[in-house]
């Protein structure tokens, strides 16, 4: 995420490079210029893509199965992604640019990672490999206690998560928009 905005720079460097020659209405200039655009936010967006399976597959490793596991972290994700449009369209982008929006995402997802890679390095200590999640208001013995930390870890993570990635795509498509023209 963060060198998005210079390989863009890159990019459209590229773009006039490859253009000089021809005529600015070329009907395949609007394919050369969606492709750049695809290719430099193809390995953020299949990244931010890939969160949500590995978290899953996570989750079964460690003994969470089910809808009723899953189904908040996914819920978690999805209020954030909501969240993260919202505050990245209307509010972020329009006062700090795009540049510095892409940062501050990345600098989230830096802490959320770090955060969550501690609370579970701290809770797998006491725990042993396969402790279920359970969700309990008043969690009585340890194991109850390492498991709702690692689901409150996991649904901040994912809430955390879903907005950083929801705001990184609108602004990855008003960086594309920049790109391809206002035809996005």
């Amino acid at each position: 995420a963060t060198i998005t905005p210079s390989l863009f720079d890159l990019i459209q460097h590229f773009y006039v490079f490859l253009i000089l020659d021809h005529s600015p209405d070329a009907g395949w200039l609007t394919f050369l210029r969606v492709g750049l655009g695809a290719l430099v936010l193809g390995i953020p967006t299949s990244l931010m893509g890939a969160t949500m399976p590995l978290m899953f597959k996570y989750l079964r490793q460690i003994g969470v199965y089910g809808k009723d596991a899953i189904a908040p972290l996914y819920g978690a994700n999805v209020t954030g992604a909501a969240l993260g449009s919202i505050l990245t369209g209307y509010l972020i982008l329009p006062t700090v640019g795009r540049s510095a929006s892409t940062f501050i995402a990345a600098a989230i997802s830096l802490i959320v990672a770090f955060f969550v890679i501690d609370r579970l390095r701290k809770a797998e200590k006491g725990a042993p490999a396969t402790t279920p999640l359970t969700v309990n208001s008043n969690p009585t013995s340890i194991d109850e206690k390492i498991s709702n930390q690692k689901g409150i870890a996991a649904l901040l993570a994912l809430f955390i998560g879903g907005m950083v990635t929801l705001g990184l795509e609108v602004n990855f498509m008003h960086i594309l928009g920049v790109v391809a023209g206002n035809s996005v």
